[in-house]
């Protein structure tokens, strides 16, 4: 069954990314399709450079297959340019999030 994993939240206020992005990894390794959807002020843990945990664990679920979206209105709002964001995080509108919950993924799980 596909998860899809929506995070909301700021990396800089709390530590929900690093669980999410954990827990993204352990379904994978449990050979589930996993997806992680960045919202909101969680878009901030996207920006590539910030050489934190959150930046590390992104890296890693995109090496090993995790699909890492990213609302690209809320991105804009906060003035990420999409070059900003690391490369392999794929930039969505609100009409792919709705096919996202509605064909790709089964299950959702909101971290908010």
């Amino acid at each position: 069954m596909a998860t899809l994993i929506l995070v909301s939240k700021s990396p800089y206020i709390t530590k929900d990314n690093l669980y999410a992005l954990e827990t993204s990894l352990n379904l994978k390794k449990m050979n589930e399709e996993v997806g992680v959807l960045l919202i909101q002020d969680a878009v901030l843990s996207g920006i590539q450079g910030q050489r934190g945990q959150v930046e590390e664990l992104l890296r890693k679920n995109l090496e090993v297959g995790v699909n890492i979206y990213a609302l690209k209105p809320d991105a804009q709002a906060r003035g990420i340019p999409e070059g900003r964001m690391i490369k392999g995080i794929q930039l969505v509108d609100y009409g792919e999030w709705v096919d996202l919950t509605m064909e790709k993924y089964q299950k959702i799980v909101s971290w908010t």
